[in-house]
């Protein structure tokens, strides 16, 4: 949600788009279960945003306004969040199970 907001306070854009998404589906799982397959292939979406020329990884956040500055006392570094966001969705995934 923190990211979605900071997204919210910037001109629109697909990522604002991409993760308001991201977070429906959060709340689909939440209200109506969800299984190891369908997080893996959540988790995809979320990362697939990172990485290359022209990904997410490009993104500038808003600064120098009053509701970028109220964002950054709530929430600090926005690559802290950013970063989160990754890690969070890299954590959903399970490729394989060791039954030892």
């Amino acid at each position: 949600m923190p990211l979605c907001e900071l997204l919210r306070l910037d001109k629109p854009t697909y990522w604002l788009a991409h993760f308001e998404r991201c977070l429906q589906t959060t709340d689909h799982f939440l209200a109506n279960g969800f299984d190891q397959a369908s997080l893996n292939e959540f988790s995809i979406s979320v990362r697939n945003v990172f990485g290359g020329m022209g990904s997410f990884n490009d993104y500038v956040p808003p600064m120098n306004t009053k509701e970028s500055s109220a964002w950054y006392q709530k929430y600090g570094n926005p690559e802290n969040i950013i970063s989160l966001v990754y890690k969070n969705a890299l954590n959903l995934m399970v490729i394989g199970v060791c039954h030892g």
